[in-house]
């Protein structure tokens, strides 16, 4: 996906921006993919598990404290969705309702999948390793 960025004749296209180019580069480089190994015992119906735990995601880096405030602050960035290739954010009831349904096993994963994440995006371990053998 090419993002472009400059001006519109429209009045906004999206106050999250730099939001959706860094979920641009996300999808680009394939890195939230590991979230796709969490298994949610749900019915996914508008969304699959994994693009409702990267909707809360967004949200946290949108700047949202509570999942309540997703529909009032995300539910009109069409050019944030746009970017994922989503019609819709989806409600912050169907986002709390995926969390809930987290089991331990989920959560094990999940905790994986996040670790997979940062570890193939954090020059840590680099660092660690050269202050340890250095």
């Amino acid at each position: 996906m090419t993002i472009e960025i400059g001006f519109t004749e429209e009045l906004t296209n999206t106050q999250y921006a730099p939001l959706a180019a860094l979920s641009a580069h996300y999808q680009q480089n394939h890195l939230l993919e590991p979230l796709d190994r969490v298994e949610i015992p749900m019915r996914e119906r508008d969304f699959a598990s994994a693009d409702k735990l990267i909707q809360v995601l967004m949200s946290m880096m949108a700047g949202c404290i509570t999942l309540s405030e997703v529909n009032c602050k995300l539910k009109s960035e069409v050019g944030l969705f746009h970017v994922w290739g989503w019609e819709r954010f989806a409600d912050q009831s169907s986002l709390s309702r995926t969390l809930d349904a987290l089991t331990l096993n989920n959560i094990e994963q999940l905790r994986a999948s996040t670790t997979t994440i940062w570890r193939t995006c954090s020059q840590v371990k680099d660092r660690d390793c050269a202050i340890i053998c250095g």
